[in-house]
């Protein structure tokens, strides 16, 4: 008997001894883990989820001694996990048995605030829960939101067209088309295409008359030299506006990797104003050289008319005296 009581004791010190290995390494861990059990009603109703184990890190989490958690219910704790939907991703594992992991942008409770990634798997009548604390991660994020909102809300409101386009490679690497990522109002009115008609479309299918001018290698060249593209009064016939033939002053750059920015200005009228400007010059001064030939001409001509009264005086005057006016000069 005593052997027999020897032996089945002697068998379950092996096994407690890894539990305890178990929970000595469940304690260490960094981040805060739990174990929950399920607290039923007479039904069989999950009520409460009670704390049957919370490691070191969990209780700094919480700003209390383990013991004090222990045997606690978690919506005892924490009333609000029932508004933000925390109860019902548990009982989701419970009932289940998948495991599932969700974030909660922002909890303030009990003097536990901050960001958190809970993931939850069921263990027995109850749960293993680990979170993760994300809250300067979920700033970083809100901060890039709020300068990507503040950028977008520039670029929209810009008078000028603006376009992000993406490089396509070939196989071999080569750079042969440009995707349409991004576009603002303006290039969206200009090109008289919706949003989503422009997001996605290849430049040569919108385009095709810009390989043949010589721009895709332009782009190219900004792309693999990281250099700024000034185009200005660089003539177009532009496809979306039934081929007529615009005026544009062109910038490009470098935004990241394969990407640009692309932006242009209809200059045509600009154009027309400084060809009339031009011709009016022009015109200007063909007036200008009518008017002297004209001075010239009526100088002449009243030359003309001064030396025919001198005749008509010298005839008349040149007879009086018994002279005549036309051989007065002669020998």
């Amino acid at each position: 008997m005593t052997l027999v009581g020897s032996r089945k004791n002697s068998a379950s010190v092996p096994e407690l001894a890894s539990t305890i290995d178990k929970a000595s390494a469940l304690a260490a861990l960094p981040d805060p883990l739990f174990i929950m059990k399920a607290v039923r009603d007479p039904d069989g109703t999950v009520v409460e989820l009670a704390y049957a184990f919370l490691n070191e890190a969990a209780a700094r989490l919480y700003g209390m001694q383990v013991d004090e958690v222990l045997g606690h219910g978690q919506c005892e704790l924490f009333p609000s996990v029932r508004e933000l939907g925390i109860w019902d991703a548990y009982l989701g594992v419970i009932d289940s048995g998948s495991p599932t992991s969700f974030d909660v942008p922002y909890f303030n409770e009990h003097g536990v605030e901050g960001s958190f990634r809970l993931t939850a798997a069921k263990f027995r009548d109850g749960l293993l829960i680990s979170a993760n604390e994300t809250t300067e991660q979920v700033k970083a994020e809100k901060e890039r939101d709020a300068d990507q909102a503040a950028l977008r809300a520039t670029v929209d409101s810009l008078l000028d067209p603006l376009v992000r386009m993406q490089a396509e490679r070939d196989e071999s690497g080569k750079i042969v088309d440009f995707i349409f990522q991004e576009a603002n109002p303006a290039a969206c009115e200009y090109n008289k295409l919706t949003y989503e008609e422009f997001i996605g479309a290849r430049l040569l299918d919108l385009f095709p008359g810009q390989a043949g001018k010589g721009l895709v290698e332009m782009y190219r060249h900004v792309i693999e030299a990281d250099e700024f593209l000034v185009l200005d009064d660089f003539v177009y016939s532009h496809e979306l506006l039934g081929g007529e033939e615009r005026h544009y002053d062109i910038r490009v750059s470098l935004v990241a990797g394969d990407c640009l920015s692309y932006t242009w200005r209809d200059v045509t009228e600009r154009q027309f104003r400084r060809e009339i400007v031009e011709q009016e010059g022009k015109d200007r001064q063909r007036l200008d050289e009518l008017e002297r030939f004209h001075r010239l001409t009526l100088g002449r001509e009243l030359k003309m008319i001064e030396l025919k009264k001198e005749i008509e005086y010298l005839k008349k005057h040149g007879s009086a005296s018994g002279s005549d006016p036309d051989n007065q000069f002669e020998p």
